[in-house]
């Protein structure tokens, strides 16, 4: 990585450079368990870009090649801008949908978003309307509302949030059950200075109100910004 971009890409070109990449173990050319835990997560050419979301595994199957030859394929097509991202945990669905159940489980985030060129996980509400409740079936869709409103309104003590009852704040969220769900993440550049920041859209969110504002509407972004911090017991 430290080599200039010129070698790198006669280096990935290098049949020898790549005979030497197979030999790692352990770990797939020393950067996964295994090719079909290494996904990629954003491609910067547009005819890289169908491959988005899969593992090297499900290309290499696509295309008839070798697991390693893809890598290094889809590296030099995408002139190095390929990001990879490594499945570690929880990648075993059904055991997630078992986790997702637990009376005593917890929907949140983690990493309060640090490394954001190379972490975004914002989308996981409407992934999980999405994933786990349309095409999985693992909770049911008012379970899973549940799980984003009420229980972690109750767990931290956000007084009058998380239900719709007479004198509770008016934070509603308005969504087409079958096309609710999370956008292909992109790379977007407005962070002070033009620095990038990956970024996760929603798809069949409709209207968002917060204390009874709109702040989306007909799945746009309004300018309003009727918001404020919350602490528990408050």
């Amino acid at each position: 990585m430290a080599k200039p971009r010129d070698e790198r890409r006669r280096l990935f070109a290098d049949p020898a450079f790549r005979t030497e990449m197979g030999r790692q173990t352990g770990f797939v050319a020393g950067l996964a368990p295994s090719w079909d835990r290494l996904v990629l997560r954003l491609a910067g050419r547009p005819e890289v870009r169908r491959w988005q979301e899969m593992s090297v595994a499900e290309i290499a199957a696509a295309r008839g090649m070798t697991p390693l030859d893809t890598l290094a394929d889809l590296v030099l097509e995408d002139d190095l801008r390929t990001q990879w991202g490594v499945v570690l945990m929880n990648y075993d669905e059904p055991a997630v949908a078992d986790l997702l159940r637990h009376p005593a489980g917890l929907l949140a985030l983690s990493d309060a978003g640090a490394h954001v060129d190379t972490l975004c996980d914002q989308g996981f509400t409407t992934y999980l309307l999405g994933h786990w409740v349309r095409e999985l079936g693992a909770l049911s869709l008012a379970h899973a509302v549940r799980l984003l409103t009420a229980v972690p309104a109750a767990r931290y003590g956000l007084r009058n949030r998380g239900r719709l009852a007479p004198g509770a704040a008016a934070d509603v969220v308005l969504f087409d059950p079958a096309r609710v769900g999370m956008r292909p993440t992109e790379m977007v550049h407005d962070l002070p200075h033009g620095e990038r920041r990956l970024l996760q859209r929603a798809e069949g969110i409709v209207t968002v109100l917060v204390n009874g504002t709109p702040v989306v509407e007909n799945g746009e972004p309004t300018s309003r910004r009727p918001g404020r911090i919350l602490r528990g017991g408050i």
